[in-house]
């Protein structure tokens, strides 16, 4: 085990929110990692289910922007007011939530390798995770980015950036 303070192992990013409604995560760059993972937190405000989509582009900019390539590990906690446990879910492009006013936390696992690239070449190489589904007023969604840097330094590379 590393004494390595977090922010030197993992570069770690606000991916989007905390906000009501739809989010559109912000795009991050891969190429600097060799796993990235996604942390979705929040409670809902109704009974509404949603869902949460990783996507894969091109560049920060969201070229070529589309639905992953292959499927990605999840965890998720349905209730965290009552347990701190994630319980491993199914292989997914995405996650559904029940349809409850819990407050849950989501957790992608995704591996660069397996993002591939275009029929042109291009790799994708850049990652964002939505709340695709508008859900209710009164929700509060946060997408927190932790990026597991290929090398540990005092300062890793942005990954906003290409």
């Amino acid at each position: 085990m590393s004494g390595r303070p977090l922010p030197q192992r993992y570069k770690i990013v606000q991916g989007g929110g905390p906000a009501a409604g739809a989010i559109a995560g912000d795009y991050v760059s891969l190429k600097n990692c060799h796993r990235f993972y996604a942390i979705v937190s929040g409670t809902k405000g109704d009974g509404t289910a949603i869902t949460l989509t990783p996507q894969r582009a091109t560049d920060v900019a969201g070229t070529n922007v589309g639905a992953l390539g292959a499927t990605v590990q999840i965890w998720s906690n349905a209730d965290t007011a009552t347990t701190d446990t994630l319980v491993r879910q199914a292989n997914a492009l995405n996650f559904a939530t029940a349809a409850d006013a819990n407050p849950l936390m989501v957790v992608f696992q995704i591996d660069p390798a397996s993002l591939g690239e275009t029929g042109g070449g291009v790799p994708y190489d850049v990652v964002r995770v939505n709340k695709t589904t508008a859900g209710h007023a009164n929700d509060r969604f946060s997408i927190v980015y932790l990026l597991d840097m290929r090398y540990e330094q005092a300062t890793p590379p942005s990954a906003i950036v290409d």
